[in-house]
Parts: structure tokens; C-alpha cells; sequence
């Protein structure tokens, strides 16, 4: 860095110093550039500050004692992750525990049979919205219920709703009726494609879709 640059950072009042340009001009790790921070902050709010310059000029870091690994510029255009695995190892120790546990059968599919339905079915649209999904499926394969309705049913609600929750970013009624009269005509003509066929759904807004925006975290119906 030349003389001009550090002229730049260090005539900066501290407190409107960017944090960007004091990590390059000392070399700091991110992290131990916020934990510096953090205790400025805070000695300069308990009026301690020439105490804590000290402290922090001379506190050991575990950061230093690795070597720092190089941090790769982020822009705002860049995608978040789409995978998020919290089992510790990863995806590759879940499988090859599954797999000592279980042997091949923890990879075969398992056929979900679908119960028939049983009793009166519920004659308010409120009982029918709160039924479990695997209660609908009944409902729309034994034709008791169309997916007509239930999507008419949740479209109701999330206009009447959605202001108050803020749940939904883009609310495909359209291609939502389209496709449950499609699906019903589907079931009715003997064409059951599965437990899920006619039932409404959101998908969650990192995913790509034809003609709708994808705000990669919105939901939309």
C-alpha cells in the first residue's frame, strides 16, 4: 500500500473508518478485524479507550496462530448456497452412517400408500385448510374433495392473509387454478400420478421458474 493509502485510512476518525479499507491496511483476518471492533466499541461506550487500545494491541488471537486463508471477494450478485447440511461431516458422513445402519435398503424408495379416507369430511373450508397433507391427498384421490376447491380454499386465504403474515411473494392464481383443473380431470379419467397429484403448494423462492421472478428467499404459491 502506498503513503497516500494510509494517509487515507489513518487520518479517518476511527469510528467512520470503513471496515473494508482498515482490513486491507493492516492485514487483519475478518474476524479478528470485527472482534477489535467489538472491543472498541465497547471500551469507547465505558470510557475506557486508551485502556483497550493497549488490550488490544497485545491480546493473542487464535486467528493468528493459523495462517490466514484468502478471502474471496462476495458481490451482491452472487447466488446464496442452495445446499444447507447441519449434520456434522456433511451430506458424506449422513450417507455412510445411513448406510452402515441400514445396508442398501437406506437408499431404496419407500411406496407411500395413501390411507382411504374414513368418517364425514369436514363441511367448512377453515376445517378442510387445516387438514394434514397426507388427510387431502385422501380427499382429492376418493374425488371427495377437487383440487379446485382446495386450491380455491388457500388462494382465499392467502389473499385475505398474506397482508398481515407477509408470507408470499408472488401469488400464482392463475397457474394455480389452471393446474388443479387439470389434475382433476386427470384423477377423474384414472390418471392418479401420486399422493401429492392435485394438492396446492408453495415453493420456497430459490428456485428457478418459468416466467416468475426468483427472489431467492421469497415464497410463492
Amino acid at each position: 500500500m502506498g503513503r497516500r493509502d494510509e494517509n487515507v485510512v489513518e487520518g479517518r476518525d476511527a469510528d467512520r473508518a470503513v471496515p473494508e479499507e482498515v482490513e486491507a491496511a493492516s492485514d487483519l483476518d475478518r474476524r479478528e478485524f470485527v472482534r477489535r471492533a467489538v472491543v472498541a466499541a465497547t471500551a469507547g461506550t465505558l470510557g475506557l479507550t486508551s485502556r483497550t487500545e493497549a488490550v488490544v494491541q497485545t491480546a493473542p488471537s487464535p486467528v493468528q496462530a493459523t495462517a490466514t486463508p484468502a478471502i474471496l471477494p462476495l458481490g451482491n450478485g452472487e447466488p446464496p448456497a442452495l445446499q444447507f447440511q447441519p449434520y456434522p461431516g456433511g451430506t458424506g458422513a449422513l450417507l455412510e452412517k445411513l448406510a452402515r445402519a441400514r445396508g442398501r435398503d437406506a437408499f431404496d424408495r419407500a411406496t407411500f400408500t395413501v390411507q382411504r379416507w374414513s368418517g364425514v369430511v369436514p363441511d367448512s373450508d377453515e376445517d378442510i385448510a387445516f387438514l394434514p397433507a397426507h388427510r387431502l391427498s385422501a380427499l382429492v384421490k376418493e374425488r371427495r374433495v377437487t383440487s379446485a376447491r382446495l386450491t380455491d380454499i388457500y388462494l382465499d386465504r392467502l389473499t385475505r392473509l398474506n397482508a398481515t403474515l407477509n408470507c408470499a411473494v408472488t401469488i400464482m392464481a392463475d397457474q394455480a387454478r389452471a393446474e388443479a383443473r387439470r389434475a382433476d380431470a386427470e384423477i377423474k379419467a384414472g390418471r392418479y400420478r401420486g399422493p401429492l397429484h392435485g394438492i396446492p403448494l408453495g415453493l420456497q423462492g430459490v428456485f428457478l421458474t418459468k416466467r416468475v421472478p426468483t427472489p431467492w428467499g421469497g415464497c410463492g404459491l
